[in-house]
């Protein structure tokens, strides 16, 4: 099969749009999600400092490579910074958190900004092996998102959606 924008060969298939990309065309939707988001959230502000956060070495190496090629050199990351930090977990991770948090009652905690909250965890596996980063599988395959998500693909992202407004409304 071929690519959705050229001529070149579909090796990435996007399971909840059903359509097949080259590397290039599939890295470049991907910074174009990401893109959009922060600047909707407007969670990243070049003027701070910031932390990453360490969480899996391939979301935090991702995560990195997304950020300097959407702001360049202009964003500082460094190990000193305190109170503005950037933690990288998949789509599957926040939904999974949020949705535990929801059922059971507990207070929501506020996230740091997350450049890879709008990138499926599917999609960080693609993005390893285009960019020759180890993966280290997710062991959380059989939670109620994944349940959902193979029998109504973009749940996550719906879900995602909601659980904006729900925190929105939280802090009304």
């Amino acid at each position: 099969m071929r690519c959705e924008k050229c001529s070149g060969k579909g090796k990435v298939k996007s399971t909840y749009t059903n359509r097949r990309y080259c590397d290039r065309h599939f890295m470049e939707m991907i910074s174009r999600r990401i893109r959009k988001d922060l600047r909707i959230s407007q969670k990243i502000n070049i003027k701070k400092e910031y932390a990453i956060a360490k969480t899996t070495d391939h979301e935090t190496r991702i995560a990195m490579h997304f950020l300097s090629e959407i702001f360049g050199g202009r964003l500082k990351v460094s190990n000193t910074a305190k109170d503005n930090v950037i933690r990288p977990r998949s789509l599957d991770k926040e939904t999974n958190d949020f949705l535990e948090e929801f059922l059971e009652n507990k207070e929501s905690r506020s996230l740091p900004v997350n450049p890879l909250r709008v990138v499926l965890e599917e999609e960080i596996r693609e993005i390893s092996g285009i960019l020759g980063i180890n993966y280290a599988e997710n062991k959380d395959k059989n939670s109620i998102t994944e349940a959902i998500d193979s029998k109504y693909p973009g749940t996550k992202f719906s879900l995602m959606k909601s659980m904006e407004e729900i925190k929105t409304k939280k802090q009304k």
